[in-house]
């Protein structure tokens, strides 16, 4: 085990570290609750629409590194391709159906594995963009001691990116209904639920309900 460790740490170093000014990262889950209630709903198709606009947009930025991960239990997917994402039968499939309930874990040691094996640099910021079901957004404070990526992976991701002094733009979409209910205020303490305790400035978040 520590002679895999350290191989696996070789490999990593002998690796070259692409550099870029930003990213943009993506995050989905399209969970679905047992109830027909609209805290449980999958994702409109307004969030949907607004999902694909933005993967869109990402091939007309200069200098920028995309990575996304879309959740799907232990069978998720990720990409570092915009444009083989966006016109592929993967993506009507996801759009089309719920996924089953996040796995954290794997969830977190995969983007973790991606950034240490394929090292980078970002220069400037990372724009986070997190599309998340009804259900799957009520779910984030029941689930906090599983370290949810949407939560946690923003404040990692300087560690990954070699720069400490990154800046990170987090934008959150879900249901209308959802947020209204869940209120605004209440969603944006869900990400900054440790500041206090790691004597950290609050995270700005931009939330819009579609």
């Amino acid at each position: 085990m520590i002679l895999l460790a350290m191989v696996i740490g070789k490999t990593a170093l002998c690796q070259t570290v692409k550099s870029f000014n930003t990213m943009t990262f993506f995050y989905i889950d399209n969970s679905e609750g047992y109830t027909s209630d609209e805290l449980n709903a999958s994702l409109n198709f307004t969030v949907t629409e607004e999902f694909k606009k933005r993967l869109n947009a990402v091939n007309s930025k200069p200098d920028n590194y995309f990575f996304m991960l879309a959740s799907n239990g232990s069978d998720i997917k990720q990409s570092t391709n915009a444009n083989s994402i966006l016109d592929s039968d993967w993506l009507k499939k996801y759009l089309s159906r719920t996924s089953k309930e996040a796995d954290y874990v794997i969830e977190r040691q995969s983007v973790r594995d991606n950034f240490s094996t394929y090292p980078l640099k970002i220069k400037k910021e990372v724009d986070f963009y997190i599309f998340l079901s009804a259900y799957a957004l009520n779910q984030l404070p029941k689930r906090l001691e599983e370290l949810p990526v949407p939560i946690f992976m923003p404040k990692e991701l300087p560690v990954y990116l070699n720069n400490p002094n990154l800046v990170v733009n987090i934008y959150i979409f879900s249901n209308r209904e959802t947020i209204e209910k869940l209120g605004i205020g209440k969603i944006k303490s869900y990400f900054n639920f440790s500041t206090k305790d790691l004597n950290e400035a609050d995270i700005d978040i931009d939330v819009t309900a579609l």
